[in-house]
Protein backbone atom coordinates (compact mmCIF):
# COMPACT_ATOMS: atom_id res chain seq x y z
CA UNK A 1 0.00 0.00 0.00
CA UNK A 2 2.72 2.27 0.76
CA UNK A 3 4.29 1.55 -2.49
CA UNK A 4 1.13 2.42 -4.23
CA UNK A 5 1.39 6.07 -2.23
CA UNK A 6 4.70 6.49 -3.38
CA UNK A 7 3.69 5.83 -7.48
CA UNK A 8 0.63 8.23 -7.33
CA UNK A 9 2.38 10.75 -4.96
CA UNK A 10 5.07 11.18 -7.66
CA UNK A 11 2.66 10.39 -10.77
CA UNK A 12 0.63 13.70 -9.68
CA UNK A 13 4.09 15.55 -9.14
CA UNK A 14 4.98 14.63 -12.83
CA UNK A 15 1.47 15.52 -13.61
CA UNK A 16 2.32 18.89 -12.07
CA UNK A 17 5.15 19.84 -13.32
CA UNK A 18 4.09 18.82 -16.85
CA UNK A 19 1.09 20.90 -16.34
CA UNK A 20 3.28 24.18 -15.32
CA UNK A 21 5.47 23.68 -18.15
CA UNK A 22 2.90 23.55 -20.69
CA UNK A 23 1.01 26.58 -19.18
CA UNK A 24 4.31 27.77 -19.48
CA UNK A 25 4.88 27.51 -23.09
CA UNK A 26 1.30 28.43 -23.65
CA UNK A 27 1.33 31.75 -22.06
CA UNK A 28 4.72 32.29 -23.54
CA UNK A 29 3.18 31.82 -27.33
CA UNK A 30 0.17 34.17 -26.91
CA UNK A 31 2.60 37.01 -25.02
CA UNK A 32 4.32 37.02 -28.58
CA UNK A 33 0.60 36.72 -30.44
CA UNK A 34 -0.19 39.42 -28.67
CA UNK A 35 3.10 41.41 -29.49
CA UNK A 36 3.23 40.72 -33.10
CA UNK A 37 -0.49 41.55 -32.74
CA UNK A 38 0.36 44.97 -31.27
CA UNK A 39 3.19 46.19 -33.43
CA UNK A 40 0.66 44.83 -36.61
CA UNK A 41 -2.06 47.51 -35.33
CA UNK A 42 0.97 50.32 -34.67
CA UNK A 43 2.17 49.94 -38.09
CA UNK A 44 -1.47 50.37 -39.87
CA UNK A 45 -2.28 53.47 -37.14
CA UNK A 46 1.04 54.85 -38.70
CA UNK A 47 -0.08 54.49 -41.95
CA UNK A 48 -3.12 55.72 -41.41
CA UNK A 49 -1.84 59.08 -39.65
CA UNK A 50 0.03 59.80 -42.58
CA UNK A 51 -3.15 59.44 -45.05
CA UNK A 52 -4.65 61.63 -43.65
CA UNK A 53 -1.71 64.17 -43.10
CA UNK A 54 -1.15 64.45 -46.41
CA UNK A 55 -4.78 64.59 -46.94
CA UNK A 56 -4.93 67.70 -44.71
CA UNK A 57 -1.65 69.00 -46.28
CA UNK A 58 -3.44 69.37 -49.89
CA UNK A 59 -6.29 70.44 -48.07
CA UNK A 60 -4.46 73.86 -46.68
CA UNK A 61 -2.08 73.96 -50.07
CA UNK A 62 -5.39 74.18 -51.77
CA UNK A 63 -6.75 77.25 -49.13
CA UNK A 64 -3.39 78.55 -49.46
CA UNK A 65 -3.91 78.88 -53.07
CA UNK A 66 -7.34 80.26 -52.67
CA UNK A 67 -6.17 83.24 -50.59
CA UNK A 68 -3.43 84.06 -53.30
CA UNK A 69 -6.00 84.17 -55.89
CA UNK A 70 -3.95 81.45 -57.92
CA UNK A 71 -5.28 79.73 -60.95
CA UNK A 72 -8.12 77.40 -60.53
CA UNK A 73 -6.23 74.73 -62.43
CA UNK A 74 -3.59 74.53 -59.16
CA UNK A 75 -6.16 74.64 -56.68
CA UNK A 76 -8.17 71.26 -58.28
CA UNK A 77 -4.86 69.71 -58.52
CA UNK A 78 -4.46 70.00 -54.88
CA UNK A 79 -8.18 69.19 -53.87
CA UNK A 80 -8.09 66.27 -55.83
CA UNK A 81 -5.01 64.80 -54.61
CA UNK A 82 -6.43 65.97 -51.42
CA UNK A 83 -9.40 63.93 -52.24
CA UNK A 84 -7.68 61.01 -53.67
CA UNK A 85 -5.89 60.41 -49.77
CA UNK A 86 -9.40 61.07 -48.14
CA UNK A 87 -10.92 57.82 -50.36
CA UNK A 88 -7.70 55.75 -49.89
CA UNK A 89 -8.00 56.62 -46.27
CA UNK A 90 -11.92 55.82 -46.17
CA UNK A 91 -11.01 51.99 -47.59
CA UNK A 92 -8.35 51.42 -45.33
CA UNK A 93 -10.86 52.33 -42.54
CA UNK A 94 -13.51 50.29 -44.19
CA UNK A 95 -11.46 47.24 -44.57
CA UNK A 96 -10.09 47.64 -40.52
CA UNK A 97 -14.33 47.34 -39.95
CA UNK A 98 -14.05 44.21 -41.24
CA UNK A 99 -12.11 42.53 -38.98
CA UNK A 100 -13.67 44.54 -36.17
CA UNK A 101 -16.78 43.68 -36.92
CA UNK A 102 -18.76 40.37 -35.68
CA UNK A 103 -20.58 40.65 -39.32
CA UNK A 104 -19.54 42.81 -41.85
CA UNK A 105 -22.82 41.87 -44.54
CA UNK A 106 -24.86 43.90 -47.04
CA UNK A 107 -27.64 43.74 -44.17
CA UNK A 108 -25.32 44.98 -41.32
CA UNK A 109 -24.16 47.75 -44.22
CA UNK A 110 -27.67 48.80 -44.86
CA UNK A 111 -28.52 48.89 -41.14
CA UNK A 112 -25.27 51.04 -40.53
CA UNK A 113 -27.12 53.26 -43.71
CA UNK A 114 -30.11 53.43 -41.44
CA UNK A 115 -28.61 54.11 -38.21
CA UNK A 116 -26.99 57.30 -39.76
CA UNK A 117 -23.07 55.89 -39.81
CA UNK A 118 -22.89 56.09 -43.43
CA UNK A 119 -23.20 58.58 -45.40
CA UNK A 120 -24.88 58.61 -48.75
CA UNK A 121 -21.64 59.16 -50.98
CA UNK A 122 -19.49 56.24 -49.33
CA UNK A 123 -22.56 53.61 -48.99
CA UNK A 124 -20.80 52.06 -52.59
CA UNK A 125 -17.81 51.47 -51.04
CA UNK A 126 -19.06 49.67 -47.88
CA UNK A 127 -21.24 47.52 -50.06
CA UNK A 128 -18.56 46.37 -52.37
CA UNK A 129 -16.36 45.09 -49.50
CA UNK A 130 -19.16 43.61 -47.57
CA UNK A 131 -19.97 39.98 -47.97
CA UNK A 132 -23.72 38.78 -49.45
CA UNK A 133 -26.29 38.47 -46.87
CA UNK A 134 -28.21 35.52 -47.35
CA UNK A 135 -32.22 35.02 -46.64
CA UNK A 136 -32.65 38.59 -47.88
CA UNK A 137 -36.36 40.04 -48.03
CA UNK A 138 -37.75 41.03 -50.75
CA UNK A 139 -38.02 44.74 -48.92
CA UNK A 140 -34.56 44.32 -48.21
CA UNK A 141 -33.50 43.32 -51.25
CA UNK A 142 -35.58 46.37 -52.99
CA UNK A 143 -33.89 49.04 -50.39
CA UNK A 144 -30.14 47.50 -51.20
CA UNK A 145 -30.95 47.59 -55.23
CA UNK A 146 -32.38 51.69 -54.27
CA UNK A 147 -28.70 52.16 -52.15
CA UNK A 148 -26.97 51.04 -55.39
CA UNK A 149 -28.44 52.73 -58.00
CA UNK A 150 -28.34 55.99 -56.18
CA UNK A 151 -24.56 55.27 -55.34
CA UNK A 152 -24.05 55.04 -58.97
CA UNK A 153 -26.28 57.71 -59.85
CA UNK A 154 -23.80 59.94 -57.48
CA UNK A 155 -20.85 58.71 -59.33
CA UNK A 156 -22.20 59.56 -62.75
CA UNK A 157 -23.08 63.20 -61.90
CA UNK A 158 -19.85 63.50 -60.50
CA UNK A 159 -17.54 62.33 -63.54
CA UNK A 160 -19.95 64.66 -65.82
CA UNK A 161 -18.84 67.53 -63.29
CA UNK A 162 -15.66 66.79 -63.33
CA UNK A 163 -15.22 66.88 -66.79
Amino acid sequence: MKNWNCILNNGALVIGITLTIFSFIYQMNESKKQRMLREHYRAQIWQLIQINSNSNGFTQKALELVKEDADKASIIEYLARSDSHSQALLLNLISHLTFSENNFTELNVLQWYKDGKIQDGHIGEYLRISSPSKNLSVEQKMELKELRTKNLKSLLSKSKSST
